[in-house]
């Protein structure tokens, strides 16, 4: 296991990004736990207007608005985008906020934020409803926009899915135990999480089932359009994968089908494309299902 035992209670646009930054640095061992159906839970991520202002006198929380902006203008759900990046404009109407928009500008260009305090004609030009006969002048901020915060959790959610991280939606957490000041336990409505992963890691896989996402994955690395295919590490999720997608079944083996079902999600943004297939606009996706069609399937053997 590769980082500790973790538990995030309430999967909004936050515990969706901290499973997904966790599970990106190598951390196997991941639990996301919320009251709500995903990808709209019910919290304040599912109504939240989303606007994203990157400038702000403390370094910290701008390099950090960056990132989130660069991040989220990388994902997409269905082809829908997970950040509307229109531009800021923060608005002056008295001389002592003309000045603080230099500030303010100042501070975004030292973090490396591209900014620019404009005069009312290009306030007007930027956003016309804007009453001239108030505004002296206003902070453009061209890289700043709107979240869409139930996509981007949808995103988050389903990549940090793929590397292996538990989901559990519509779970209720009622207790939080503690051992010698740590935590021991999480109880949901769904039993002890500590109980939970336990009982995945016990679902059984057939050395027949092993040797399949084994061959799987071993093609991909053999792919012609693939510059870099996944590791054993991606077997190892696609393996825990369909472990839990069989418990979920009601099962306490591992088909075929689970692996089939996961193999997409748990492989393909493990994917180097070559250079050569991303011209012709190959895909990660086509080369799994590809991959899918190419191994023999083994029959499915029930443990005694």
């Amino acid at each position: 296991m590769v980082g500790p035992q973790v538990v995030i209670v309430g999967a909004g646009v936050v515990g969706a990004a901290l499973a997904d930054e966790l599970s990106a640095r190598g951390w196997n061992d991941i639990t996301l736990v919320d009251q709500g159906p995903l990808p709209e839970p019910g919290g304040s991520s599912s109504h939240a207007p989303g606007l994203v202002f990157q400038t702000s006198g403390s370094k910290t929380m701008a390099e950090l608005a960056r990132y989130t902006v660069e991040k989220l203008c990388s994902l997409d759900v269905a082809g829908e985008p997970c950040f509307l990046q229109v531009g800021g404009l923060e608005v002056a109407t008295s001389p002592a906020r003309v000045a603080e928009l230099h500030r303010r500008a100042a501070w975004a260009t030292a973090w490396g934020i591209e900014a620019r305090v404009v005069d009312t004609d290009e306030c007007l030009r930027l956003v016309p409803m804007l009453d001239r006969d108030r505004v002296l002048a206003g902070l453009h901020v061209p890289t700043d926009g709107l979240a869409k915060a139930v996509r981007a959790v949808q995103a988050q959610v389903e990549r940090a899915a793929s590397r292996g991280v538990r989901v559990l939606e519509r779970t209720e957490v009622l207790d939080i135990r503690t051992e010698d000041g740590k935590v021991s336990a999480v109880v949901t409505s769904a039993g002890e999480l500590q109980l939970l992963q336990q009982a995945v890691r016990a679902i059984h896989v057939d050395p027949q089932m092993q040797r399949y996402i084994v061959h799987i994955v071993g093609l991909t690395r053999d792919h012609p359009d693939v510059y870099l295919g996944a590791s054993p590490r991606g077997s190892l999720a696609l393996m825990r994968a369909a472990q839990a997608r069989a418990m979920l079944a009601g099962r306490d083996y591992v088909t075929p089908d689970d692996v089939k079902a996961l193999a997409t999600a748990a492989l393909a943004h493990r994917l180097i494309m070559s250079p050569e297939a991303r011209m012709r606009n190959a895909t990660a996706q086509a080369v799994i299902r590809g991959v899918l069609q190419e191994v023999p399937v083994p029959g499915s053997r029930v443990p005694a």
